[in-house]
């Protein structure tokens, strides 16, 4: 699966747990999403961005482990392919990352500091 369907409607959810989808290579928007109390996204290789995490800003539990290329293909700032997460997967065997184009989105400034406290 490389596309999830839309989160719209979804206005009453408070947990999302999205797990070992190995080809997803896009979340879909949080906009609706503003009752959320924990996010869990792992094991998503292909991932190269997140979508702006400030509709999701007050969750209690962000966790985000074994993630995509968001984390070193330049989408968080600068671009460092030698990180372990921009290498081939070891596991899923996901092709190394590149960095990203200047026309690419970038993490929103929420987006930064929320992704910032679950990286470890």
């Amino acid at each position: 699966m490389k596309r999830l369907p839309s989160f719209t409607g979804l206005t009453n959810l408070k947990s999302l747990t999205l797990a070992l989808f190995l080809s997803l290579d896009e979340l879909p928007a949080l906009d609706s999403l503003h009752r959320l109390e924990k996010l869990l996204v792992t094991c998503m290789p292909s991932l190269n961005t997140l979508p702006d995490l400030a509709p999701v800003k007050n969750v209690k539990s962000l966790i985000m482990l074994d993630r995509g290329t968001w984390c070193c293909n330049g989408f968080l700032g600068q671009c460092n392919l030698d990180h372990p997460m921009c290498q081939v997967h070891p596991l899923w065997g996901t092709p190394a990352a590149t960095c990203l184009s200047s026309n690419d989105p970038k993490a929103t400034p929420e987006t930064l500091n929320l992704s910032g406290k679950c990286l470890h």
